[in-house]
């Protein structure tokens, strides 16, 4: 299980680049961080943050997105493993 503590900046781009949307692991469009239902649950601030680059605020983004949707464990593309280099918070 991966939760949002855990999740690294790796698995959030292979979350960004695949189709499972890691909120709800319903499909989702690549580029996008979430799925349509998803992004009209989150508070504008916060789906507005998700348009970040990574390294300027993206990772913190998606963490903020996944707190706001209650998430306790997030979907990661298959073969997408948990590793022990989280990013920390």
């Amino acid at each position: 299980m991966t939760t949002i503590q855990d999740v690294t900046v790796s698995q959030m781009l292979a979350s960004l680049a695949g189709t499972v949307c890691p909120a709800c692991a319903c499909r989702k469009k690549p580029r996008m961080s979430v799925c349509g239902d998803c992004w009209r649950l989150l508070p504008t601030r916060v789906a507005e943050r998700l348009y970040l680059r990574v390294g300027h605020g993206y990772e913190l983004a998606f963490r903020d997105a996944m707190y706001a949707l209650i998430v306790k464990e997030i979907y990661l593309p298959e073969g997408t493993d948990a590793r022990p280099d989280a990013i920390q918070s």
